[in-house]
Protein backbone atom coordinates (compact mmCIF):
# COMPACT_ATOMS: atom_id res chain seq x y z
CA UNK A 1 0.00 0.00 0.00
CA UNK A 2 2.63 2.54 0.86
CA UNK A 3 1.82 6.20 1.18
CA UNK A 4 -1.36 6.11 -0.88
CA UNK A 5 -4.45 4.40 0.32
CA UNK A 6 -6.97 4.85 -2.47
CA UNK A 7 -9.83 3.10 -0.78
CA UNK A 8 -9.99 5.61 2.11
CA UNK A 9 -9.72 8.67 -0.17
CA UNK A 10 -12.41 7.29 -2.46
CA UNK A 11 -14.78 6.87 0.48
CA UNK A 12 -14.07 10.43 1.67
CA UNK A 13 -14.74 11.81 -1.83
CA UNK A 14 -17.99 9.85 -2.09
CA UNK A 15 -19.13 11.10 1.34
CA UNK A 16 -18.32 14.72 0.44
CA UNK A 17 -20.27 14.37 -2.84
CA UNK A 18 -23.27 12.98 -0.96
CA UNK A 19 -23.05 15.81 1.59
CA UNK A 20 -22.85 18.45 -1.14
CA UNK A 21 -25.87 16.92 -2.95
CA UNK A 22 -27.79 16.85 0.34
CA UNK A 23 -26.88 20.49 1.08
CA UNK A 24 -27.88 21.50 -2.46
CA UNK A 25 -31.27 19.84 -2.04
CA UNK A 26 -31.78 21.50 1.36
CA UNK A 27 -30.81 24.89 -0.08
CA UNK A 28 -33.21 24.31 -2.99
CA UNK A 29 -36.06 23.67 -0.52
CA UNK A 30 -35.14 26.77 1.48
CA UNK A 31 -34.97 28.86 -1.67
CA UNK A 32 -38.41 27.70 -2.78
CA UNK A 33 -39.80 28.53 0.69
CA UNK A 34 -38.26 31.98 0.48
CA UNK A 35 -39.71 32.58 -3.00
CA UNK A 36 -43.15 31.54 -1.81
CA UNK A 37 -43.01 33.85 1.25
CA UNK A 38 -41.36 36.75 -0.56
CA UNK A 39 -44.30 39.22 -0.24
CA UNK A 40 -44.59 38.62 3.50
CA UNK A 41 -40.83 39.00 3.94
CA UNK A 42 -40.90 42.31 2.05
CA UNK A 43 -43.75 43.57 4.28
CA UNK A 44 -41.85 42.59 7.44
CA UNK A 45 -38.69 44.30 6.19
CA UNK A 46 -40.70 47.43 5.37
CA UNK A 47 -42.25 47.48 8.84
CA UNK A 48 -38.87 47.07 10.52
CA UNK A 49 -37.22 49.75 8.37
CA UNK A 50 -40.13 52.13 8.98
CA UNK A 51 -39.95 51.56 12.73
CA UNK A 52 -36.20 52.17 12.81
CA UNK A 53 -36.52 55.29 10.65
CA UNK A 54 -39.31 56.76 12.81
CA UNK A 55 -37.26 56.02 15.92
CA UNK A 56 -34.24 57.82 14.47
CA UNK A 57 -36.35 60.80 13.30
CA UNK A 58 -37.91 61.13 16.77
CA UNK A 59 -34.51 61.07 18.42
CA UNK A 60 -33.23 63.71 15.98
CA UNK A 61 -36.29 65.89 16.65
CA UNK A 62 -35.79 65.54 20.42
CA UNK A 63 -32.14 66.47 20.04
CA UNK A 64 -33.06 69.52 17.94
CA UNK A 65 -35.64 70.56 20.55
CA UNK A 66 -33.09 70.20 23.36
CA UNK A 67 -30.59 72.31 21.44
CA UNK A 68 -33.19 75.05 20.87
CA UNK A 69 -34.17 75.07 24.55
CA UNK A 70 -30.52 75.24 25.59
CA UNK A 71 -29.93 78.15 23.17
CA UNK A 72 -32.92 80.04 24.57
CA UNK A 73 -31.88 79.35 28.16
CA UNK A 74 -28.34 80.51 27.53
CA UNK A 75 -29.58 83.67 25.78
CA UNK A 76 -32.01 84.37 28.64
CA UNK A 77 -29.44 83.71 31.34
CA UNK A 78 -26.86 85.92 29.62
CA UNK A 79 -29.41 88.73 29.30
CA UNK A 80 -30.33 88.39 32.99
CA UNK A 81 -26.67 88.37 33.99
CA UNK A 82 -26.03 91.46 31.86
CA UNK A 83 -29.10 93.16 33.35
CA UNK A 84 -27.97 92.48 36.92
CA UNK A 85 -24.45 93.72 36.31
CA UNK A 86 -25.65 96.99 34.81
CA UNK A 87 -25.34 99.91 37.20
CA UNK A 88 -28.56 101.87 37.50
CA UNK A 89 -28.52 105.54 38.40
CA UNK A 90 -30.47 106.52 41.47
CA UNK A 91 -33.99 107.71 40.76
CA UNK A 92 -34.80 111.34 41.36
CA UNK A 93 -38.23 111.63 42.90
CA UNK A 94 -38.46 115.38 42.60
CA UNK A 95 -39.23 117.79 45.38
CA UNK A 96 -42.39 118.68 47.25
CA UNK A 97 -43.61 122.08 46.42
CA UNK A 98 -45.14 123.62 49.50
CA UNK A 99 -46.94 126.14 47.35
CA UNK A 100 -48.86 123.44 45.51
CA UNK A 101 -52.64 123.92 45.85
CA UNK A 102 -53.32 120.35 47.00
CA UNK A 103 -50.33 120.06 49.32
CA UNK A 104 -52.57 120.30 52.39
CA UNK A 105 -54.40 117.11 51.27
CA UNK A 106 -51.27 114.92 51.48
CA UNK A 107 -50.80 112.62 54.41
CA UNK A 108 -48.06 110.14 55.19
CA UNK A 109 -49.04 106.58 56.08
CA UNK A 110 -47.03 103.51 57.01
CA UNK A 111 -46.83 100.39 54.88
CA UNK A 112 -50.20 99.47 53.40
CA UNK A 113 -51.01 96.12 51.80
CA UNK A 114 -53.07 96.64 48.66
CA UNK A 115 -55.68 94.25 47.24
CA UNK A 116 -53.32 92.88 44.56
CA UNK A 117 -50.71 91.94 47.17
CA UNK A 118 -48.46 94.96 46.58
CA UNK A 119 -47.12 97.01 49.50
CA UNK A 120 -47.10 100.79 49.38
CA UNK A 121 -45.12 103.06 51.68
CA UNK A 122 -45.40 106.80 51.24
CA UNK A 123 -47.75 109.74 50.84
CA UNK A 124 -51.46 109.57 50.15
CA UNK A 125 -53.97 112.16 49.13
CA UNK A 126 -56.89 112.28 51.47
CA UNK A 127 -60.12 112.95 49.74
CA UNK A 128 -62.67 115.11 51.45
CA UNK A 129 -66.19 114.70 50.20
Amino acid sequence: MGNYCGCIKDQINQNSELNSNLEFNQNKVLLSDLERNKPQIIKIQGLIRGFLTRKKVNSLMNEHYKNKVNEQLSAYSSSILNFNTRVANSFYYGHDDEDEPYNHLKEFRGTVNLENGAKYFGEWFKFIF
